[in-house]
């Protein structure tokens, strides 16, 4: 079934892959680089599978052991291909992958900054942590105890979608001045 984007050939899959790789100086995983790359009509995702492993193979893009899931990161000899055939691309569709290799590095480190963790005590509760950093220090660190497993995972769930309300409602309440006449 043909498609009605502007990239058809697997040689245009990936120089978009590439072009798209080289704006992200730091590991990604395959679902964030899918994120990034399916912006054409014309592929889809087992297109951008097949292409994507032609490149590990041929040594433009290195696999690399996660913590949590596999990451990816494109090398020297990915980046000179890139800068290369780069004009091969539509200058639409190279518009279409820097904005959308923008939005997923903000995504990917706003996601990084936030950290929750959930632990049991003694006391038949549990202790929840929610912290937001900036990488090197914590610029907020919130540790609420809650009675069943249910108001745990709401707190870690809510947090994870909104820390920076949170975060600023917080901040507005701790700055109020409750001296003021009433």
């Amino acid at each position: 079934m043909p498609g009605f984007g502007f990239i058809r050939e697997k040689k245009e899959i990936k120089f978009l892959i590439l072009y798209a790789m080289s704006f992200i100086d730091f590991p990604v995983s395959e679902a964030s680089l899918i994120d990034i790359c399916l912006i054409d009509d014309a592929f889809g995702y087992l297109e951008f599978a097949e292409a994507f492993q032609e490149l590990i193979d041929t040594g433009h893009i290195d696999r690399i052991t996660g913590d949590k899931e596999e990451e990816f990161l494109i090398t020297k000899k990915g980046v000179e291909a890139a800068k290369i055939f780069e004009k091969q691309l539509k200058a639409s569709v190279r518009e279409r992958a820097q904005h959308s290799a923008i939005r997923v590095i903000r995504k990917l480190r706003r996601n990084a900054g936030i950290r929750t963790s959930i632990e049991e005590n003694e006391k038949n509760t549990l202790n929840v942590t929610l912290s937001i950093s900036d990488g090197e220090d914590d610029i907020l660190s919130v540790r609420m105890m809650v009675g069943s497993q249910e108001q745990a995972l709401l707190l870690e769930r809510n947090f994870n979608k909104h820390a920076e309300k949170i975060y600023n409602a917080i901040l507005f309440d701790l700055l109020k001045d409750y001296n003021e006449a009433k």
